[in-house]
This record gives C-alpha cells, structure tokens and sequence, in this order.
C-alpha cells in the first residue's frame, strides 16, 4: 500500500469518525433540558365525550396549568358562509389562554386535527382557502402569545375524508401565511411513523411529527407500534430534519377506539390504554430531544377523571412545569 493510499484512508477514517460523532451529538446524546410540555385542545372533542367544553378547558389551564397549547381554527366552523366569521368560540380561547401566559401554536387549514381530518366548507376552494388563512392570521397575529402558525395537519398522509395534498400546494400555502405574519414559524405537519417527511423541507420551518404507540386495524386488531426514538432520529438524519427543526406536535396519550371512544365502557378504554403504557410513553417523550412535545387526549383524560380515573390526569401533572406566578399574567 502506498502512502497516499494510506494517507486518504486515513482522511476518510478520521472524517467517519468525526461524522459519527456528530450524528451522535445531534441526534442520539441524551437532551440537554427536558421538553416544553403542551397539549393539544378541541371544545368539539370535549363536547363529544359529554364534558362541557369551557369548564373542561378551564381545568386544562388552571387545575393541570398547562401553559402551551395548541389549538384550531376549524374552517367551517369560523367561516359559516363565504366570507362571514364567527372568531367566538376561538377569540374565547386564545382570550383565557392568553390571561395565563399560555403559548398557542395555532392549527389552520382544510386539513385539521381530529377526526374527520377535513373541515373544508362544501362551498370551499382554494381562492377562500386563503381569504380564511388572511382572516386567522390578521385577527391573531398581534398577540404575542401566538408562537407559530400549524398550516393543514398531516396533509401529506392519506387519512381522514380531505385527502392529501401536493408538497407544491403545500409551499405555496406556506409561503402566503409567511408573507402575512413573517415575524413567525411555519409548522407543517406529518405522520410519524409513515409520513415522507422531506418533501415539507423549504416549506416548513418547523416539522411536526405525530408518534402512535397504538392503533387499530380492521384485520390486525390493535397494534402495538411503539417505535424507538432512534426511529425518528434516523428518519430525521435521513430526511434533512434536525431534532432542533422538529416538534413532536402529537404524541397519543388517549385510546384508539375502533369506532370511537363513546361506545366502549371505561373499562375497556383503561385496557386499551393501562396507566402503566400511559406513563411508559411520558417516560418515552420525556427522554427524546425534541424541544416541544403536545401531548393528545387531554380532553379524554379529565373524562376519565370524571369517571373514577384521575390516574391519567395526575401523571400529566409530574411533567407539566409550574407556571409563573399569577402577578405577572397579562389581564
């Protein structure tokens, strides 16, 4: 062997090492703060489990004292009929959120969370798709408390009745809300596990990724899915997303019904999900080094509370920080 043969392997040895190190830096090492703790809120999903939706959300901010949350402008619920809004019931939240100094990651688009994914108007194009994207962001953007814009949810996954849509689509969708509020974060989301994810790369400033510990399928039964963190980080190394670009703006903390929740006994709903799988993935998330992590369910939890579980509830508790004190809200 010669030695410029021996001198480029050694430059290629010495740069795979460096290289490995620096993967191991930025993706496997353990994180340097824990998380910011948030949760996802939808009064329909509240409403739907039985529980009065104002009450349940004022327990989520001053029973729990969650102080990050995302929440949804539900298209065809602020835009009842072309160009004619309805901002109460969302003014109301973003209004009690705010008074505590609770961060909101604001979800908009034809494309929300929860089921049925897709809350475009029968009316709805892609001309009033961006009339609603201009009246959200213009009514809210003042607010300081607003730390980013979530444009569609999971829109390159094909569940829900929306369908999917093009990552083309998606920048330009992107782009627009950008050029109405650039002082802010742009936060496309995909599935987790299945999503492509590096199509959203030059849309998206953030990627949020949904992470399912379980599911169900109609010829499998439930699925335990429960990928390693090594998964994501891998598939973020692959894809061109560092964990400092990635919120975990979905993390399933509640059962996965497999026609709802409302027809299954308490009983079943705390098989599906025990306590101990329930505090399993909070250990799980807690150890990831993703900075933001919005935990799903947490209407769900204070309904099982209600209904002589308080379990749940109680180890969302250990994970969420004290707030500040109240002297210093904004009123």
């Amino acid at each position: 062997m010669t030695i410029r043969r021996k001198l480029i392997i050694g430059i290629i040895a010495i740069f795979s090492i460096f290289g490995i190190y620096l993967l191991y830096l930025n993706y496997f090492s353990a994180p340097a703060n824990p998380p910011i703790f948030g949760v996802t809120f939808t009064p329909q999903y509240a409403t739907y489990l039985g529980l009065d939706w104002k009450k349940a959300y004022k327990d989520v901010l001053d029973d729990l004292k969650v102080r990050n949350l995302r929440l949804v402008a539900y298209w065809d619920q602020i835009e009842l009929s072309p160009g004619h809004y309805d901002f109460s019931e969302l003014d109301y939240e973003v209004k009690e959120a705010s008074s505590r100094n609770a961060t909101i990651l604001l979800a908009m688009g034809k494309k929300a969370p929860r089921w049925p994914e897709c809350y475009q108007p029968a009316w709805g194009d892609r001309t009033s798709l961006f009339k609603m994207y201009q009246a959200v962001v213009n009514r809210y953007k003042n607010n300081p408390l607003v730390i980013a814009w979530q444009v569609e949810n999971e829109p390159l996954f094909n569940f829900g009745s929306c369908g999917t849509s093009t990552a083309a689509d998606l920048k330009v969708e992107a782009d627009y809300v950008r050029s109405l509020d650039p002082t802010r974060l742009v936060v496309i989301t995909d599935s987790g596990e299945w999503g492509p994810w590096r199509p959203l790369k030059g849309s998206a400033d953030i990627l949020g990724i949904s992470i399912y510990r379980q599911a169900y399928n109609q010829t499998l039964g439930y699925v335990n899915l429960k990928f390693p963190l090594v998964y994501y980080y891998l598939k973020g190394y692959l894809t061109g997303w560092v964990p400092e670009k990635v919120w975990a703006t979905e993390l399933q903390m509640e059962p996965w019904g497999q026609n709802g929740l409302t027809g299954l006994s308490i009983a079943d709903q705390t098989k599906i999900l025990s306590i101990e799988q329930f505090t399993k993935s909070l250990h799980y998330i807690s150890a990831s080094n993703y900075s933001r992590v919005y935990l799903w369910g947490v209407e769900w939890w204070l309904w099982a509370k209600s209904q002589g579980h308080p379990e749940y509830w109680e180890a969302v508790r250990h994970v969420i920080p004290a707030p500040e004190p109240e002297s210093s809200y904004n009123n």
